[in-house]
């Protein structure tokens, strides 16, 4: 089709996804984001528990050593999705406010965005590729997927040169532990990594 503008599939509406989308967005580029959850940010997620208890229990907060993400977090924070958090490092430390997600949803305005669509395969058709999910489908110029390694070797046909090495990957589990306190405690440290232990 003569003139026809090329479209561009983002799987994943994470931190990943979401900037890929913005940049190629940016650049003139038809883009349509594809998450599976209810909501964006992916593992950089803030979840709502009883007695008024909120945890952001995959990032808790972020810096910047780049200098393209430092000046976007700098964006962010001017447009109320991030603030500054005390902490005693040379870098700027941020925190989503009101909560990590912020910083996703701040990333995806503007953006064509497809909640709860947990995309089931890729198959590729006549020089694209068409996505499948659940009581659709649609057909893409080209596809990103950020989603880790064992999902996207599970979405991709069987013979894509891909499936070798990510069947290789091993993903390395990390547990959080979310505990509120009705009451103060008095804590040593606010944030603290112990490289030894990882």
């Amino acid at each position: 089709m003569v003139g026809r503008t090329a479209k561009t599939a983002i799987i994943g509406a994470g931190m990943a996804g979401l900037t890929c989308a913005r940049e190629l967005m940016q650049r003139g580029v038809d883009v349509v984001v594809f998450d599976k959850g209810r909501g964006l940010g992916g593992r950089m997620a803030t979840r709502r528990a009883g007695g008024g208890f909120q945890f952001d229990h995959g990032a808790q907060y972020l810096t910047a050593q780049g200098d393209g993400f430092s000046a976007m977090l700098k964006r962010a924070e001017a447009a109320g999705a991030l603030a500054r958090w005390p902490q005693d490092r040379e870098e700027p430390t941020f925190v989503g406010v009101p909560g990590m997600t912020s910083l996703a949803k701040y990333l995806g305005i503007g953006l064509s965005i497809r909640k709860e669509t947990r995309i089931e395969g890729i198959v590729k058709a006549n020089g694209r590729w068409k996505l499948v999910w659940e009581g659709g489908n649609e057909t893409f110029d080209r596809v990103v997927i950020t989603a880790p390694a064992p999902q996207i070797g599970a979405l991709l046909p069987d013979a894509h040169h891909f499936n070798v090495p990510l069947g290789t990957v091993r993903m390395t589990p990390c547990l959080t532990l979310m505990v509120g306190l009705h009451h103060g405690v008095k804590l040593p440290f606010v944030s603290r990594h112990e490289p030894d232990d990882c």
